[in-house]
């Protein structure tokens, strides 16, 4: 009698949540309503309850420092412009992992629009693709080459902060390592996160076929009105939506984190190194690297 009575009750919740009626909760026990919460929040079925028919949505996920704020600030406010939301999925923030946080979606009330995420650097799982396909959802995969990626993060480190979800490493640390140290750390404990990453999403980017697109940051560098371009038809925006012309997506006054912006700085890592990453991609004998500047 009491398990029904609870399952009872939490489908009563579940429909009160799909359908936006209010709840009078006064009567639960805050330990009642976290476990409500948690079981609600985990629950695809609300997605798939709350999504109207022929919403849009775009997940972009991105290595680090391969140019992903760039593009979270010039084509995310453009959408916006269109009736987009562009929520952030970052919970917590500083050494907590990104995730696609299903009930961060709900909280902001933004599954009833097309959607644009922020920059996500979220680690690829079966749940997340899962999630992506019962919304049919698209996915922007950003990246750069590696060695780049991991020079630019070396000066981010340097001159903002140390706190990341893909390491652990203190201030102190940090600047107790001379040069040549650093890029041994970054070599040997940052650059397997990339390419794992890297390897999760392609096997995404197999199930999803034309729903998955790869952005370069050496394209973006070289051409951006090409790749806004395309982030635009990818959105499935009518042509008729498109701006008369990209400057009004990308001005030199958009906030785009950049360090140098030169292709070519990881040239500084030794042919030591570059063994390294040859031997960790050794196991991937079907995985394309080349997405990451690797042979």
């Amino acid at each position: 009698m009491f398990i029904q009575d609870t399952v009872n009750s939490l489908i009563d919740k579940k429909q009160a949540l799909t359908t936006r009626k209010l709840l009078n909760v006064s009567h639960l026990s805050s330990e009642e309503i976290r476990t409500i919460a948690i079981t609600l929040s985990y629950d695809s079925a609300i997605t798939e309850l709350r999504r109207q028919a022929g919403k849009k949505f775009i997940f972009h996920v991105a290595s680090p420092k391969s140019g992903s704020t760039w593009i979270a600030q010039s084509v995310g406010p453009y959408l916006r412009t269109q009736g987009w939301k562009t929520p952030s999925m970052t919970v917590g923030g500083g050494n907590r992992a990104q995730d696609f946080f299903l009930s961060e979606l709900i909280r902001l009330e933004a599954l009833d629009h097309d959607i644009f995420t922020d920059h996500q650097h979220c680690v690829f799982s079966s749940y997340v693709l899962d999630l992506l396909i019962a919304i049919n959802a698209k996915v922007v995969f950003q990246t750069r080459n590696l060695y780049d990626m991991l020079i630019s993060l070396r000066d981010h480190l340097d001159n903002e902060t140390t706190v990341k979800p893909m390491f652990f490493i203190d201030k102190n640390q940090w600047f107790a390592l001379n040069q040549s140290e650093k890029l041994d750390f970054l070599i040997y404990n940052v650059a397997p996160w990339y390419i794992n990453l890297w390897v999760g999403w392609s096997q995404a980017q197999k199930v999803m076929g034309d729903n998955f697109l790869v952005i370069k940051y050496e394209n973006l560098l070289e051409n951006p009105d090409m790749v806004f371009e395309k982030l635009l038809d990818f959105s499935e925006l009518p042509r008729k939506a498109f701006p008369a012309s990209t400057d009004s997506i990308y001005t030199k006054q958009v906030f785009t984190r950049k360090n140098k912006a030169i292709i070519g700085r990881g040239e500084l890592f030794t042919t030591e190194h570059r063994c390294h990453i040859e031997r960790l991609c050794t196991p991937y004998k079907d995985i394309d690297f080349t997405v990451l500047g690797l042979s």
